[in-house]
């Protein structure tokens, strides 16, 4: 185990944050820290007031973001969650170059999944985080939809992305299909008979079909082509500029995989459902124009939307069955009625064979 990486709210002391900032910042002196609050949820964040020398340009406020002991730490450490966020922060995120906070520094270890990053503080005037109840704006997701094409097209087929260790999304015999078989048909069901399931339209209300579905997906995550996934971008994952341009936060799970998954899932979970009947179809070719400004070709349009319509159910799975421990209940209600709604409306289950 790396020494720079705690295992506890209790091993974060100046000395530990030092030797992390010294990556970037070899001259810097950490005299103090102070914990200016906490958040815990699947990682732990704390907010640290640092007093340092010999980095002028760092900022004295900053979060630490790690895994401490909790409920579900041991099924987050399986799927190697904490150091992988902050191998995207250390080495990814410089070949895609894609708006998220400042990193001043990030260390994991591969065989513990542990991982630790140190990251701007976003509290400030000109930025909101949307959160999932309230849906986002066209233009907001629009932006958003732009910065999913310069991570994929950046991305997109290149040879270093098999250089870092990422994996493929929903692989047969990995630790993600692993802790996804663990949610029963008859644990969905459980759900669907509660408030979440109550805002999901009749004709989708089934936890046969959704159960059989993300396996129906399965065989479409291992194809080409390949490019590099937030993996988890919906709205709660984002943070929006006065000008209206997104940000992604939490880099938990990226992962290799089709370009649909990431699309699909922030345009369903950010849209209204009467925004997303409007105007998903003209979203979508933004998207695909920007890809092809990245130098992507041979995107059938066609092939694009049903690859779009298809990929709504890993969505509905998720948000379907997701534990309370993870996500607020009304978390779960407001994007399960919206993916929901999607599911209904371009007969998912059918176009998956269900």
């Amino acid at each position: 185990m790396n020494p720079t990486i705690p295992l506890t709210k209790e091993d974060v002391s100046s000395e530990l944050v030092e030797s992390i900032l010294r990556v970037q910042f070899p001259d810097i002196t950490v005299n103090t820290i102070e914990i200016l609050g906490e958040v815990h949820g699947t990682g732990a964040k704390l907010y640290l007031k640092v007093d340092h020398t010999g980095a002028d340009k760092l900022p004295e406020r900053m979060w630490l973001k790690t895994g401490f002991p909790a409920g579900h730490l041991d099924r987050m450490l399986s799927m190697s969650i904490y150091a992988t966020e902050a191998k995207f922060y250390a080495e990814l995120q410089p070949l895609v170059r894609v708006r998220v906070p400042d990193c001043y520094g990030a260390v994991y270890d591969n065989a513990s999944g542990r991982g630790v990053v140190l990251l701007e503080n976003l509290d400030r005037s000109d930025i909101t985080f949307p959160g999932c109840i309230d849906p986002l704006s066209v233009d907001q997701i629009a932006s958003g939809l732009d910065l999913l094409a310069d991570l994929h097209g950046r991305s997109w087929e290149r040879e270093w992305l098999h250089n870092h260790g990422i994996r493929k999304f929903l692989s047969p015999g990995s630790a993600m299909e692993k802790s996804f078989l663990t949610f029963s048909m008859e644990y969905i069901e459980s759900f669907l008979k509660g408030p979440v399931g109550a805002v999901v339209p009749g004709e989708v209300r089934d936890a046969q079909r959704v159960y059989d579905s993300i396996w129906r997906l399965q065989p479409h995550y291992q194809r080409g082509p390949c490019c590099l996934l937030h993996g988890d971008a919906h709205p709660g994952n984002s943070y929006v500029m006065a000008n209206d341009d997104v940000g992604m936060l939490d880099w938990q799970v990226p992962v290799l995989g089709p370009w649909a998954h990431d699309v699909t899932y922030w345009l369903v979970g950010g849209l209204s459902t009467g925004d997303r009947r409007r105007f998903e179809r003209e979203l979508l070719e933004g998207y695909l124009r920007k890809l092809t400004h990245n130098g992507v070709v041979g995107i059938n349009p066609d092939e694009a939307w049903e690859n779009y319509r298809r990929f709504i159910a890993y969505g509905f799975w998720i948000w379907l069955r997701c534990p309370p421990a993870q996500q607020p209940i009304e978390h779960s209600i407001a994007l399960s009625e919206r993916f929901g709604s999607a599911m209904a409306d371009h007969h998912v289950f059918e176009l998956l064979g269900l």
